[in-house]
């Protein structure tokens, strides 16, 4: 999965809105692919979205992608974000529609999103206030709650620890519904769960404290840690068959088009610039030498591949079974 960067002003990550999982899912995979490309998000042109993108993003089966992709784009036309703003001086609470026009094609299986003027600037303004985190880090948050739990850490990652939010408060940060969840008890096994998927799946590690007021409680911070992962050696003595070879260099070069980080890989080959048939004969040539398959495994792993443990084998090809008696045993 490419490390693909989603940067989304702080006004807007602490808008109150309602995605459900699939739309917030495709607002991401919009900005993602538009800093991919290079050529951004604008009111003035649509930005096109297939199937085989949004799958490949979050690993999700092309047919599933099919149907999610189109449940988005009839629905996510009458979302609205609401955000405090000031006009000409005065504080008050602003209210805009995230796109102004939509299309999906269904022989095509793909869409075209065209965000509104509003929105375009809340997404541009990159020099103050913002959030950035990979489109990888959320692929496996399988909850809005989750999404937005992470985004909210995200922003106070640096300092380490959130500012205390009262449970109301904490509520429309998340997109809580009013009148959901009013038992504090229901609530905090939705953090709980939120938290748990963010540390399990995330680079990030949060923990929350309660506050009180006498024996109630009143609010909730949260303490954000990103711990630096141990860099294993990558192993050299993994080998394929001519086959094995073959099959992964064509998954590879398919899934170019939807994996920055595969794409970026694979254009170093020359023969990205021949043709897809070339690129997957010299990729599957390069897979044949132990440390380039070894370089190769996190990409692999992307497209499905899996090590199996290796059986020794004698010369004539039969199962080495390896002497298990204990040195101690007294015949």
């Amino acid at each position: 999965m490419a490390r693909e960067l989603v940067t989304k002003e702080n006004s807007l990550v602490a808008a109150s809105y309602s995605l459900d999982l699939i739309e917030q899912r495709l607002i991401l995979l919009s900005i993602a692919l538009s800093r991919r490309t290079g050529l951004g998000l604008s009111a003035q042109k649509p930005l096109f979205i297939t199937a085989q993108e949004f799958s490949s993003a979050y690993g999700s089966d092309v047919k599933n992608a099919y149907r999610q992709l189109k449940s988005a784009t009839e629905t996510l036309f009458d979302r609205q974000i609401t955000y405090k703003d000031v006009v000409n001086g005065t504080r008050g609470v602003s209210r805009i529609r995230w796109v102004q026009k939509i299309f999906y094609s269904d022989s095509e299986g793909a869409a075209a999103i065209q965000f509104s003027e509003e929105v375009i600037p809340l997404f541009k303004e990159l020099e103050k206030n913002f959030t950035s985190y990979y489109l990888d880090e959320i692929r496996n948050l399988s909850s809005t709650y989750a999404i937005r739990l992470f985004e909210l850490c995200s922003r106070w990652k640096n300092a380490g620890k959130t500012p205390y939010f009262t449970v109301e408060e904490l509520k429309e940060q998340i997109g809580v519904v009013a009148d959901s969840y009013q038992e504090l008890r229901v609530f905090k096994r939705l953090l709980d769960k939120s938290i748990n998927q963010i540390n399990k799946t995330t680079s990030l590690r949060v923990s929350y404290e309660q506050q009180k007021r006498g024996r109630s409680i009143v609010g909730f911070a949260f303490f954000i840690t990103s711990p630096t992962p141990v860099k294993q050696p990558a192993p050299t003595n993994i080998r394929m068959t001519p086959g094995q070879r073959d099959k992964y260099a064509r998954k590879l070069v398919d899934a170019m088009n939807g994996n920055r980080e595969i794409s970026d890989r694979l254009c170093q080959f020359p023969e990205s610039r021949i043709s897809a048939y070339a690129l997957r004969v010299a990729v599957s040539n390069a897979l044949s030498k132990p440390k380039v398959l070894a370089s190769f495994l996190p990409l692999l792993k992307q497209v499905g591949f899996r090590q199996r443990k290796r059986i020794p084998r004698d010369e004539d090809g039969k199962p080495i079974i390896e002497d298990t008696i204990s040195a101690n045993f007294d015949f």
